[in-house]
């Protein structure tokens, strides 16, 4: 699958978190519990945006994670 492009990433994103807190919570599924703890939805729906794109927080490749990184601070700066 060829990958979408950073600055469509960042567009797609910030779109989708702006929308209302309700909505947010649906997509994210339903609530994750861990050790009594329910996760935020912002963050199950970031979660869920990762698995989707096929990439992990705990990915080995350091360069890649790099890179990635990288990349979303200069979309961050080119949009301010």
């Amino acid at each position: 699958m060829a990958r979408i492009p950073v600055r469509v990433q960042a567009t797609m994103a910030r779109a989708l978190f702006a929308l209302p807190a309700s909505v947010r919570r649906r997509l994210a599924g339903r609530p994750t519990r861990r050790d009594g703890q329910t996760l935020d939805p912002d963050v199950q729906l970031l979660l869920r945006l990762l698995t989707v794109q096929d990439t992990s927080l705990t990915d080995d490749d350091l360069i890649r994670i790099m890179d990635l990184l990288v990349d979303s601070v200069n979309v961050n700066r080119s949009s301010q």
